[in-house]
C-alpha cells in the first residue's frame, strides 16, 4: 500500500489557494472587469474634459495617465491580491504553524487519511481530478476541495509521480467498473 504521510504547513493552504485561483481564472476575471470598470471611468472622464475646455490637447496627460495604469494594474492587482489572502490565511490558521498530521495512503476502498483530526476514506469516484505543482500534488474532491499533498511527503519526484498515477489509475478503474 503506497502512502504519504506529513505535516501540513500553512504553505500548503496557501499553495492550494494560489493554484485554484489561477485555475479558476479567478484573478483573471477580477482584473478584467476592474479594468472595464477604469475604462469605462477614463472615457467619463475625458469626455467631461473634452466637453469642458472644448480642445483635445488637456485630454493628452489624462489619457497618458490612464494608459500607464492600465499597464501597471494586472501585476499589481496580482501582488495585492496574492498579500491579503496570505494575510487572511495566516490569520485564519493562527500564524503559519504545522497545522495537521496526515498519512494519506492508497487502499481498495479509496484514499485514505488518518491524521491528527481523525480518519476519513475518500471513495475512488468521488475522486475528481489530480492535478501537480512542482512541489504539490492537488487531488481534487470538489470544485474547490482537495487533498494537498507536499513533495516532501515523498523520496522522490519520481515516488511522488507514481502516488499520482496510482491515484489516477484507480479513480478510472472505478469510473469504467461503473459504466
Amino acid at each position: 500500500m503506497r502512502t504519504a504521510e506529513f505535516d501540513r504547513t500553512f504553505e500548503e493552504i496557501y499553495a492550494f489557494n494560489a493554484h485554484l485561483a489561477e485555475r479558476s481564472g479567478l484573478l483573471r476575471n477580477q482584473i478584467r472587469s476592474w479594468l472595464a470598470l477604469y475604462a469605462a471611468c477614463l472615457v467619463v472622464i475625458l469626455g467631461y474634459a473634452l466637453w469642458r475646455t472644448g480642445e483635445i490637447s488637456v485630454i493628452y496627460a489624462p489619457v497618458a495617465v490612464g494608459l500607464g495604469l492600465a499597464v501597471v494594474f494586472p501585476p499589481f492587482y496580482r501582488w495585492v491580491y496574492r498579500w491579503a489572502t496570505k494575510r487572511n490565511l495566516r490569520r485564519f490558521v493562527g500564524g503559519g504553524r504545522e497545522c495537521t498530521h496526515h498519512c494519506l495512503a492508497i487502499s481498495d476502498a479509496g484514499l485514505r487519511d488518518s491524521g491528527s483530526q481523525g480518519d476519513s476514506v475518500t471513495p475512488w469516484k468521488a475522486i475528481r481530478e489530480v492535478t501537480r505543482s512542482e512541489d504539490r500534488l492537488f487531488i481534487f474532491t470538489g470544485p474547490a476541495e482537495a487533498h494537498i499533498v507536499p513533495r516532501r511527503a515523498f523520496g522522490s519526484a519520481a515516488e511522488m509521480e507514481a502516488f499520482a498515477k496510482e491515484v489516477e489509475g484507480r479513480r478510472d478503474a472505478e469510473r469504467t467498473a461503473r459504466t
